[in-house]
């Protein structure tokens, strides 16, 4: 579990990838600098303030933080995934057909971009 803490405020956000986790990174970072930059940029993929977790540490590391975790449609989630691997990769040549049907055995499924959302957050949390 990826998160992203503020322990002034006693607030932690839970990234799921694929969700609007850079908007959402770029919104919260007035928290951590006072001002976000003009607009989310690549920067705030390595972001400080991230640490990982396994979700049923949540509770105990982070005991009286209030917490927020944004989930997607996962129908849509796997199309910004596969729409994001056609604009970035170089000779990328499947129809989303093809990317789905070797996508569970393929080595996407195992990033966090591409595993289920309860992989990454749990199942109760």
């Amino acid at each position: 579990m990826i998160t992203h803490p503020f322990h002034k405020h006693k607030l932690v956000y839970i990234e799921v990838p694929k969700t609007g986790c850079t908007s959402i990174k770029w919104a919260l970072r007035h928290l951590r600098d006072g001002n976000p930059p003009p607009r989310p940029d690549r920067h705030l993929h390595g972001w400080y303030g991230f640490t990982h977790i396994k979700p049923e540490e949540l509770h105990t590391k982070y005991a009286g933080y209030k917490s927020f975790v944004v989930v997607r449609n996962p129908y849509d989630r796997f199309r910004s995934h596969f729409d994001s691997m056609r604009e970035g990769t170089q000779g990328w040549d499947k129809t989303v057909l093809e990317f789905a049907q070797g996508f569970r055995e393929s080595k996407w499924f195992k990033t966090p971009h591409g595993k289920p959302q309860t992989n990454l957050i749990g199942r109760d949390l």
